[in-house]
């Protein structure tokens, strides 16, 4: 099976608990999935530990080592990992913002994988049918303070609209119960179903 996984956010320099979860996730099924075949989808050339996946003592501080330059064959990053069944795939996109709704849609319309892992809540609008997304918290939902007010609409609109009805799994993290969810967001007991605690 081919597993396509939104790594934009675990290729950044600076790593908040997003970017670290992507990150250790993909290492984690570096080291134990021998089986199926893995795209790494990034903006930007993969680097550090997403580049040797081999090297199990990485810890994770970009500035600690000497940047690889990224090598690339047939329109793909070469990858390091201990089954040699990963590589990146560089998505070039002119905008600052708006890259995995642009441009990882655009992807997904031409080479699409059997399933499409998300680490974080913004499900591209084309996305294949097997869509695997990550809600980390849903603290937008009832605290106003927490994001910026230009976040919040961004949050609420793609939450609701495109990840609590497309996505074939919605992982989460922590003792997010379903009670909060369905008082939040009105989220139906057929969502519920797919409510996968990480």
């Amino acid at each position: 099976m081919l597993i396509g996984i939104d790594a934009s956010r675990a290729n950044k320099d600076r790593k908040t608990g997003t970017e670290w979860y992507a990150y250790s996730l993909i290492r984690e099924f570096a080291k134990i999935d021998s089986v199926n075949e893995y795209i790494l989808y990034t903006d930007t050339p993969l680097k550090g530990g997403l580049i040797n996946l081999d090297n199990h003592s990485y810890d994770g501080n970009i500035e600690k080592i000497t940047p690889e330059k990224p090598e690339f064959k047939n329109g793909y990053q070469i990858l390091h990992s201990p089954h040699n069944n990963f590589k990146g795939k560089v998505l070039k996109w002119p905008f600052r913002y708006l890259w995995t709704q642009g441009r990882l849609s655009l992807e997904m319309i031409f080479g699409r994988p059997d399933v499409l892992f998300i680490p974080s809540h913004a499900l591209p609008i084309i996305h294949p049918r097997n869509s695997v997304v990550t809600i980390h918290d849903i603290a937008f939902e009832k605290t106003d303070n927490v994001y910026e007010n230009s976040t919040i609409g961004a949050l609420k609109i793609g939450f609701k609209s495109r990840l609590l009805n497309f996505a074939a799994v919605i992982a989460t993290l922590g003792n997010i119960a379903p009670a909060p969810w369905t008082i939040c967001v009105g989220v139906l007991n057929m969502h519920l179903k797919r409510l996968v605690r990480l």
